[in-house]
């Protein structure tokens, strides 16, 4: 946090003018996971990246020092979703309202699909359908993503019941 105030001290010198206190002390006091925990802002860093990566491959094929498929966009979108799919469900487990978290993140799913999508159309100039067997790589990766919040939803209902019952032990040894 002390990097984010410097930054803050240096841009209130550089453009001379005053940031609300308020904000600096806002920004000390959320932890990483509270950060971390909004769907929202980790479907905007994976599409950050997945442009990125996108740009990078780009650069090397325009380069010719690899020889690289057109369909390295289509697999850089894949492992992107992939990625929020397994992280996204993980950090699931520590969010206080599972159901609004649920929506959330389903509409971000889907958003992220469309972009990736989009973008990996754009620098390959394929369909997903000319990709190849990507449409159905994108299809079981969504299975996937419902699985996988699915079990982490079952997970924690497990050790939910499992403390009230560690709870009614303890209170009978009480």
């Amino acid at each position: 946090m002390l990097v984010i105030n410097e930054l803050f001290l240096h841009l209130k010198l550089l453009f001379r003018f005053n940031l609300p206190k308020t904000l600096i002390m806002k920004l000390d006091q959320t932890s990483f996971m509270e950060k971390t925990q909004n769907p929202i802002i980790q479907s905007v860093v994976v599409v950050i990246g997945v442009l990125i990566m996108m740009l990078i491959a780009k650069l090397i094929i325009l380069a010719g020092s690899v020889v690289m498929g057109n369909r390295v966009f289509w697999i850089i979108a894949g492992t992107a979703i992939l990625f929020f799919g397994i992280f996204n469900s993980i950090i699931s487990l520590s969010v206080k309202d599972m159901n609004q978290y649920w929506t959330r993140s389903t509409l971000c799913y889907t958003a992220l699909m469309v972009s990736s999508g989009f973008f990996a159309y754009v620098f390959s100039s394929m369909t997903i359908t000319e990709a190849g067997s990507f449409k159905w790589i994108f299809m079981v990766l969504t299975f996937g993503y419902l699985f996988f919040l699915s079990v982490m939803r079952f997970m924690r209902k497990i050790v939910q019941i499992a403390q009230k019952e560690d709870d009614r032990w303890i209170q009978r040894q009480k």
